[in-house]
């Protein structure tokens, strides 16, 4: 059976067949998802009530609590087409894990320091210091997801995504649950420090003990620049209508996902009145709903296809947001927030899966860094949006808008042809091969 650690595949191939992963092999990629499961739940429910001790404008608390910021329309693209191309003797997605994360963790662990500077100076440089670990975790994030298709063949890829999903789920869950200190400024800096510290620990274990397939450092093609082929591959965009339209998708998600996750925990306590504890129990339920199914809507995505289970866990999500702009109660608000996360759980295993069938090989990456840059123009104007509506006192405003954005995005989603995207990733490969 070929050995994925020494398998060689040539820059140029067009097709590649990958041996299957390994129970232990697909452990050690998803291991560092742990760790950022833990930054994307610290992002999303920690940081907005965190900041609110210090300001209550809540434009900037979801723009501080988003996990993409505008920056990423410049730097993602160019980080995943790189990724493409760089070639080391480590591989060519953990270079940028390499370098990113351990700068993202030290900021990090320096954030609560900023907490005890001067009132006037505060809050600009906490506000500060979660913008650039942002932006670092983005820039490794992007090539460490699209280290997956790199490393699994088509027929795992729901299966390895639902497994990647659970542990991201627990390192989520976990960081909401738990509690260090009564002091709710205290307990957050201790938060601070976990998340960078096991965010280090475990991407150096993926790191170490994943082997990227050793693709061939000899090309006998020109190396162009990263802003040439970034054009190039926005020209492929009229080749690739299918992967135009799941970008579409992709966005139109984006907004609704930023509309609700960065004012979630705020909007529980506003509505019910409960504590910080219990609204961050609210997002708990969402994790562990989530965490219950994913694995089951894994092995769905493989047996029917990335679509299909896409569509229904967007419609999930649909439903659920439509609900929530009913409901006042926090056991109501729980209920549906259980019914959200299986719709998240089955977008979590098709949607990255569905990119790599309409996309080449040789530009995943890019087209992962294309994903971010949607996110990136759309959740900062969403979070602007929805958190000037908040700031009038219109707190049911993330579900309208989150419930809108997934309609629109099964639409366009139901457009989307499966056999005229193998026809397309065909051409664009072609394309990509006779390129000078």
């Amino acid at each position: 059976m070929p050995n994925p650690e020494t398998e060689i595949i040539s820059q140029e191939s067009t097709a590649v067949t990958l041996p299957p992963l390994s129970k232990a092999g697909a452990f050690w990629y998803s291991i560092a998802n742990l760790g950022y499961g833990m930054f994307f739940s610290f992002n999303n429910a920690v940081i907005p009530l965190y900041l609110h001790y210090f300001c209550k404008n809540n434009i900037i608390l979801g723009l501080m609590g988003s996990s993409h910021s505008i920056e990423g329309i410049v730097i993602q693209p160019i980080v995943g087409s790189w990724s493409d191309k760089i070639r080391t003797k480590i591989g060519r997605r953990k270079p940028f894990m390499l370098a990113a994360i351990p700068l993202c963790s030290l900021l990090m662990l320096l954030t609560p320091v900023a907490a005890n500077l001067p009132a006037s100076i505060r809050l600009g440089a906490i506000a500060f210091l979660i913008f650039l670990f942002t932006v670092l975790f983005n820039v490794a994030f992007d090539p460490y997801q699209a280290m997956m298709p790199d490393i699994t063949p088509q027929p795992q890829r729901g299966s390895v995504m639902a497994f990647w999903t659970l542990l991201g789920v627990i390192g989520q869950a976990f960081i909401v649950m738990v509690n260090f200190n009564k002091d709710e400024i205290a307990n957050a800096n201790m938060k601070f420090y976990i998340v960078g510290g096991v965010m280090l620990v475990t991407t150096l274990l993926t790191i170490k003990f994943v082997r990227e397939p050793l693709i061939s450092m000899v090309s006998t093609k020109p190396h162009s620049k990263i802003s040439a082929e970034i054009r190039m591959a926005l020209k492929g965009l009229r080749t690739l209508t299918q992967a135009k339209k799941g970008l579409i998708v992709y966005g139109l998600y984006g907004i609704g996902v930023g509309a609700i996750m960065p004012f979630l925990t705020l909007f529980v306590k506003h509505i019910t009145n409960c504590t910080d504890g219990q609204a961050g129990q609210a997002f708990m339920i969402l994790m562990i709903s989530t965490a219950i199914c994913v694995i089951p809507m894994g092995k769905l995505t493989d047996k029917i296809g990335s679509m299909r289970v896409l569509f229904l866990g967007i419609a999930m999500i649909a439903i659920a947001s439509t609900i929530c702009v009913f409901v006042s109660s926090l056991n109501s608000i729980y209920a549906v927030l259980f019914l959200a996360g299986i719709g998240n759980a089955a977008q979590s295993a098709a949607a990255y899966p569905l990119m790599t069938e309409i996309v080449p090989r040789d530009e995943i990456g890019l087209y992962t860094g294309f994903q971010t840059v949607a996110l990136s123009v759309l959740q900062p104007l969403t979070v602007v949006g929805v958190g000037h509506l908040m700031n009038l006192g219109n707190y049911r405003s993330v579900f309208w808008v989150c419930a809108a954005s997934m309609i629109i995005a099964l639409l366009v989603l139901k457009s989307i042809k499966l056999n005229l995207a193998v026809h397309e990733v065909t051409v664009r490969q072609l394309e990509l091969d006779n390129a000078v």
